[in-house]
């Protein structure tokens, strides 16, 4: 069966009129620029909870901490495990008058940035400041 111009540019016409509405909510949604500072302090991979890494011990060893807002915390010092391999808690260092200070956070409290090796808490950094050293 053959189509002729006029039916075949009539059929790109509707089409067009039909994607168009689309295109017009693309356009809307259209993210502004980042420079190179927003891009290390926000990042650009996926945050996953703490809870479904595989191997979070290894995974998040040398990863640095940063509180709900962004700001820079402390880094991990370690991550403890229930029986199952789950993490249950991360014990932070956040430094201190005398240089080093550990709390301890709910493993729960966690997404990890793996392409900036960051644990994002879901406290502030006075929340996190104001725990108690040694933790739970």
């Amino acid at each position: 069966m053959r189509i002729s111009a006029a039916t075949a540019t009539g059929i790109l016409i509707v089409a067009a009129a039909a994607v168009s509405p689309a295109s017009a909510q693309y356009r809307r949604m259209e993210m502004q620029p980042m420079d190179r500072a927003q891009i290390l302090s926000q990042g650009t991979a996926v945050q996953v909870p703490l809870m479904m890494l595989a191997d979070p011990r290894h995974v998040v060893a040398k990863a640095s901490v940063q509180d709900k807002d962004g700001h820079q915390v402390g880094s991990v010092d370690s991550v403890m495990t229930d029986q199952s391999g789950h993490p249950s808690a991360v014990k932070v260092d956040i430094g201190g008058t005398f240089g080093k200070k550990i709390v301890s956070l709910n493993a729960r409290a966690f997404l990890f940035e793996q392409d900036r090796d960051v644990l994002i808490a879901n406290m502030t950094q006075d929340e996190i400041k104001a725990l108690p050293a040694g933790g739970t």
